[in-house]
């Protein structure tokens, strides 16, 4: 951002509201989904939260990007999004690019990469 300010281009400033997906849904009248895809740059957990309700109610389908600045990071994101899908009973976590279901004593293996993941329903 600060290089594109000072690039001597024209810019502009947008405010961006954020709500939880539970919310936007309600509020919306949204359909069901039947399967959310996750890229947010790192804040894969609370987009997870935000959006328990429905993923406890509708058992959608999930494509999460994992994302950390560091190895550390990364380690201790995918703990975090692996512990709280199975406390929602998403018991089917694969990462995408080595094939292997992840479990909460094997996240190390997905700190880079893909994950798909469904409920055990």
């Amino acid at each position: 951002m600060r290089n594109l300010l000072h690039a001597g281009r024209s810019t502009f400033e947008e405010e961006i509201c954020i709500v939880p997906l539970d919310e936007e849904i309600t509020r919306i009248n949204m359909p069901r989904p039947d399967f959310i895809k996750i890229d947010t740059e790192g804040w894969e957990i609370e987009v997870l939260k935000g959006a328990r309700k429905t993923l406890e109610s509708d058992k959608p389908k999930l494509f999460l990007e994992m994302h950390g600045e560091t190895i550390k990071e990364k380690r201790r994101k995918v703990m975090e999004v692996v512990t709280f899908l199975w406390e929602i009973n998403y018991r089917h976590i694969c990462h995408i690019e080595t094939n292997t279901m992840i479990t909460p004593e094997n996240t190390s293996v997905a700190i880079a990469g893909h994950l798909y993941c469904q409920t055990h329903e």
